[in-house]
């Protein structure tokens, strides 16, 4: 499959995690935290992942807290998977949002649409949550390999 067709996911993706990025920045200055807060979506030939990460000490080498979540498309099927979980970069899950839920659709237009409409469904629990996680005073959390 041609990456180029699940490209249609990233704009209203982005979109939304740059809206919930900008309030939790305000949530941060508000609040006088020293954490940074940052996004991203990444969109692969098989799957479309989106997070807002925060990291509570603004060191690039710790771990960071975040709402992730990714979408595994199987486009000959006419299949997505999606899960959605609030998670520490680490792997440890603190709330899962969806798990696996496996959705079928007509066109990708219609399964964007559907996405779109979860994330929206659950914004307003995804920014209590990383509002609680980011108020709680933590050293950092390095990662030992």
């Amino acid at each position: 499959m041609n990456t180029s067709k699940l490209q249609i996911f990233y704009a209203p993706l982005r979109a939304r995690i740059n809206q919930m990025t900008d309030e939790l920045s305000i949530v941060i200055q508000e609040a006088n935290l020293s954490g940074v807060v940052a996004s991203e979506v990444m969109v692969s030939e098989q799957h479309v992942s989106w997070a807002v990460q925060y990291r509570p000490h603004n060191d690039p080498g710790e771990e960071y807290i975040g709402v992730e979540a990714v979408i595994f498309v199987k486009v000959e099927e006419k299949e997505g998977k999606l899960s959605c979980e609030l998670t520490w970069s680490h792997g440890e899950v603190i709330t899962p949002y969806i798990e696996d839920e496996v959705r079928s659709y007509r066109s990708l237009d219609e399964l964007v649409v559907y996405v779109c409409q979860q994330w929206d469904r659950l914004k307003a629990t995804f920014l209590e949550d990383m509002k609680r996680e980011m108020q709680i005073e933590r050293p950092p959390v390095y990662r030992v390999f």
